[in-house]
């Protein structure tokens, strides 16, 4: 409990979702967003889902490319979102992965827009 409590307090006051660099889509999204809400499904506790809804808004433009597959790649600070640098565009494997988080988020929100992006 106590290892919880101080991991619950850092992810309140040093959780930095305004980072500026790149991070990848599909790791960010499994990772962190999916930690940040099965965190705030054990415990309840709401700075989970803030944290879970903040991010998610900040991944929200790596959904707006011109193909319609994801952007791989998004800066969390500037959320401009951009294809690998390795290669032309997404790999589909990951892209296609990450609906159940952002479908989580528009359950929690009532706000189909994380569902729809993702979708």
């Amino acid at each position: 409990n106590d290892e919880f409590k101080e991991a619950r307090d850092w992810v309140a006051t040093g959780l930095n979702l305004n980072h500026n660099s790149d991070v990848n889509l599909f790791e960010t999204t499994i990772r962190v967003l999916g930690g940040l809400l099965s965190a705030h499904h054990m415990s309840k506790d709401d700075i989970f889902r803030e944290k879970a809804i903040d991010l998610a808004d900040r991944l929200l433009p790596a959904f707006s490319s011109p193909s319609g597959i994801p952007w791989s790649d998004i800066n969390l600070h500037t959320r401009v979102a951009h294809g690998p640098k390795w290669a032309p565009d997404s790999t589909v494997a990951e892209v296609t992965t990450v609906q159940l988080e952002f479908r989580e988020v528009s359950r929690l929100t009532g706000d189909l827009k994380y569902q729809t992006a993702a979708d």
